[in-house]
Order: C-alpha cells, then sequence, then structure tokens
C-alpha cells in the first residue's frame, strides 16, 4: 500500500488534469479526488478518545447551532473547533455533498475508510433531520445541545465501525486486492522482457467525443442507461482487441495492458499501454496514431476520441514511452510507477460496474485487463541476461 504522500502524487498524476488537442484542462476530478484522499487520511487517523466538538475561546456561539447552519443552510464559514480533526470533518462535508448531488460521486466505489465517512453523513443529515423534527413539534423548547448530542452519537457510530473486526477484514481485503494486481503486472512486464530485451511502449488514452461524454447529459441518466452505455464501452474494446490478431497496425505486438476509468468530463474511458517488439518497431508515436484513429474511424464508427500520450509534448511524473531496453534502470522505474499507476489507486477510488448474472451465479466484469504471454518454445540462444524483475 502507498503512504499517503506518494498516493497523492499517483491520484495527481492520474485524475489532475485531462488532456485535449496537447493542451491541459483542470477538471473536477482533481478536486474531488485531492479532497477524497484526505478524508481518507482523516478516517484512518481518527480516534474518540482525541475527539472534541468543543470550540476555540474566542467563539461564543453554541457548537450545535454552528453545524445546523453548516449542514442546514450551507454555510461556507469554517466551523472554529479546538479539535483539528473534527474540523476537517465538517470543512469536507458541503463539497461532498454536492458533488453526491450533482451525481459526480455515482458508479463509482470508495476505500472503506471513504465509504464509512459518507455513511457518516449520512448520519449526520438523519440527526439534523430529527431535530428539525423534533423542533416542529415542541418549538424552541428543543435547544441545540440536544442536537449537538445526537452528533456525537454519529462520531460514537464511526468509532464503533472502525474498531469492528470486519471492518478491518474489509480493508485488508481491498488493499490485498490493490497490491495482487500490481504485482500481477510487474510479473507480466518481466515475462514481456524475458521474451524481448527491447520493448516499444506504446500509451494511448481511448475516450468519446465531448457530446456523448458529456457530464450534463449523464447526470439525467438512470441506471439502466448506465448499464447499456457501459456495455457498449466495453463491446468497442473487445473489438479492438479482438482485431488486433488480423491488423498490420498491431504486427509485433507482445502484449498490452487496460485500464476502464470514468471521469467527470470524459465519461467512460481506457488508458491503454501496447508493448512491442522493439526490434521490429521504433516509431511510437506513428504507431499510437494509427491505434487511435482506427479506434475513432472503425472500433467506435465516429464517436470515439483519442489521445496519444506519446506523440504528446505534455510530460508526466516519471514518464516513460518508447523504446525501454531491459537493462535500463530508470526506465524500468518508470514502468512500476506506470503499474503503480494503473492500479493503486483503485484502493482509494475505482469505478464500479453493473453485476452480470450467467446461470444463476453472479459475475463480476472487470475495470483493468491484460493480454496473455506467449511463452518462448526450445532453447533460448545467447548468455542469460541479469536484468532483476521489476519488483525487486
Amino acid at each position: 500500500m502507498l503512504d499517503c504522500e506518494e498516493m497523492d502524487k499517483v491520484i495527481d498524476d492520474k485524475w489532475g488534469s485531462e488532456i485535449r488537442d496537447d493542451k491541459v484542462y483542470v477538471t473536477e476530478d482533481r478536486d474531488i479526488s485531492r479532497i477524497l484522499l484526505k478524508v481518507d487520511h482523516e478516517i484512518r487517523e481518527f480516534c474518540l478518545s482525541d475527539f472534541s466538538l468543543s470550540l476555540k475561546k474566542s467563539v461564543n456561539q453554541n457548537t450545535g447551532e454552528l453545524i445546523y447552519k453548516k449542514v442546514s443552510f450551507g454555510d461556507v464559514r469554517a466551523i472554529a473547533f479546538q479539535n483539528k480533526q473534527i474540523k476537517a470533518f465538517f470543512d469536507y462535508y458541503l463539497p461532498i455533498r454536492d458533488y453526491r448531488k450533482r451525481g459526480l460521486l455515482k458508479i463509482r466505489a470508495f476505500s472503506p475508510y471513504i465509504t464509512a465517512y459518507l455513511q457518516w453523513m449520512d448520519d449526520i443529515d438523519q440527526s439534523v433531520n430529527s431535530f428539525d423534527t423534533l423542533r416542529s413539534i415542541h418549538g424552541q423548547t428543543v435547544s441545540y445541545q440536544a442536537l449537538e448530542q445526537r452528533i456525537y452519537k454519529c462520531f460514537e457510530k464511526l468509532s464503533e465501525k472502525l474498531s469492528n473486526p470486519q471492518f478491518q477484514k474489509l480493508i485488508l481485503k481491498s488493499q490485498k486486492t490493490s497490491d495482487k494486481n500490481y504485482k500481477s503486472m510487474l510479473s507480466y512486464i518481466d515475462k514481456l522482457f524475458d521474451r524481448k530485451a527491447r520493448l516499444l511502449v506504446v500509451r494511448v488514452d481511448l475516450s468519446y467525443k465531448q457530446a456523448i461524454a458529456d457530464v450534463r447529459r449523464r447526470e439525467q441518466l438512470g441506471m439502466d442507461e448506465h448499464v447499456s452505455e457501459f456495455e457498449q464501452v466495453k463491446a468497442d474494446l473487445e473489438r479492438l482487441l479482438r482485431h488486433r490478431r488480423h491488423n498490420k497496425i498491431f504486427h509485433g505486438l507482445l502484449g498490452y495492458i487496460w485500464k476502464l476509468e470514468y471521469g467527470v468530463t470524459r465519461g467512460y474511458h481506457y488508458h491503454m499501454v501496447f508493448f512491442f517488439d522493439g526490434a521490429k518497431h521504433c516509431h511510437d508515436v506513428l504507431i499510437g496514431k494509427r491505434i487511435g484513429d482506427y479506434w475513432n474511424k472503425n472500433i467506435t464508427q465516429g464517436r470515439g476520441a483519442y489521445f496519444n500520450v506519446n506523440g504528446s509534448k505534455c510530460r508526466y511524473q516519471n514518464d516513460i514511452r518508447g523504446s525501454v531496453n531491459y537493462s535500463d534502470t530508470e526506465a524500468k522505474q518508470g514502468l512500476m510507477y506506470l503499474t503503480k499507476y494503473f492500479s493503486k489507486p483503485d484502493y482509494f477510488m475505482r469505478l464500479e460496474l453493473p453485476k452480470k448474472y450467467k446461470s444463476g451465479s453472479k459475475q463480476l466484469y472487470r475495470t483493468l485487463g491484460k493480454g496473455q504471454v506467449q511463452m518462448r518454445t526450445g532453447k533460448k540462444r545467447g548468455r542469460p541476461r541479469k536484468s532483476g524483475h521489476l519488483g525487486n
């Protein structure tokens, strides 16, 4: 599992911006991911014994009343809690509530810690609604102190959840899944290097035109429409990968990794990494363009869009593209970062796909996949390479 600082770098690289026509555009995905990462960290550190709803001495207002104004009326002013952690809980409350109301957190699943925070938000909303009901019946005799007590119980409930053994097992399972995917991809790239000493790495983002992916249109979609849209996206990738066997564009292709994601602006899109035989190909920019054009014209019939990462002037952290030799230690570090980029943020925020049923049993769609490595038959020629594995 990545530490918070390293995760922040990966997430900022992954969701920090969107690139169209070689220009960088900041999207709401950046703000959403940054806030949710902070929430994940705050929940990890939460301890009820350190908890206090007390206000700073310079504040004369009642704590319950201030919280009520923020939750009920969207009062953007910060509440001057003595406890910085509790202050953060309510600072994140309004923007996350806005994201939820606008449907920007739809079809996404979050880390157990973030999910616990969202449940805490629901408990706070319910407490405020109950307080409103009591006041409508009994009037001002119901004091804000009663609301403060209800809010304290919400934090008690959160603390009980975090210490529950089942919750701890859920965290461990989520981390193991992320680590398993990471190690699996490292092993996959190692096997490609076992086949060829030099790989040509081509990165292409495959997506859909702005009018199709427009967030305002997708906010109105029901679940059935989301499922239908996803099925089409899934079929497009399957068609692309199926056609690679008989298409000269993919001549010399050794393997590939794909990652399906969902963005506020871009909707569904794929991050693709293609690994070609570096002894047969050197024009990575041209290959990326050909794959993108084929996606647009042939696979999606004009609905598609693409971004040729290899042909872009924009640089990424630990950037890796083009020719990579098995002995290039720095390039291998870039490949390790690339696998983190693909796998690690899934623990924190991932696409939640619809469930399918076949013969009465539940089957899950995948958001991450890779090709099969064709193992070499017969004896290898030449002296064995001592390159070391990516994971070491």
